[in-house]
């Protein structure tokens, strides 16, 4: 830590674990700028280490479409220097992770989005897979707490891969 004064820290690039762009709302447009924001974020912070970090995307409410934040995603990775934006929470119903493996099938290589709709889940869905990010040994040994057993891939509504 190079200073800290309350909420306000900084630190140096190697000790950033992930960031995390949150919104009150946001719309197919203001969705490209957050996109854009958090990558140039991802940028600053991207640093060689051991450990791989995180960016996510946190709204309360949204009207983005699944199409629209898939394309947009996948656009921001294909830049040069582009970074993967892995969790996305468009408002309570919405969610998007970033799957270098299958979910189903854990050996097998994807390098793609899912997009996934719930009923008031999208927020849950979101926290577990920062705290999995930061903490994955202790989210892998107690799943069954985290997760409902029918798990997240029969609300998949959408996909895409990098490119």
């Amino acid at each position: 830590i190079l200073f800290s004064d309350g909420e306000l820290v900084f630190v140096t690039p190697d000790a950033v674990v992930g960031v995390i762009e949150v919104k009150t709302s946001l719309s197919n447009s203001d969705f490209d700028d957050a996109v854009s924001q958090l990558s140039d974020q991802a940028r600053m912070v991207s640093h060689p280490s051991p450990h791989r970090k995180f960016f996510g995307l946190f709204a309360y409410e949204s009207t983005v479409t699944s199409r629209h934040a898939l394309e947009t995603l996948r656009d921001a990775a294909n830049r040069p220097e582009g970074n993967i934006i892995d969790l996305v929470c468009l408002g309570p119903h919405h969610f998007i992770k970033w799957w270098r493996c299958d979910p189903l099938n854990h050996r097998r290589s994807i390098d793609r989005w899912h997009s996934y709709r719930f009923e008031n889940k999208a927020p849950g869905y979101f926290i577990h897979n920062v705290v999995g990010q930061v903490s994955p040994f202790s989210v892998g040994e107690n799943e069954d707490v985290w997760f409902p057993k029918e798990g997240k891939e029969l609300h998949k509504d959408d996909e895409e891969a990098r490119r």
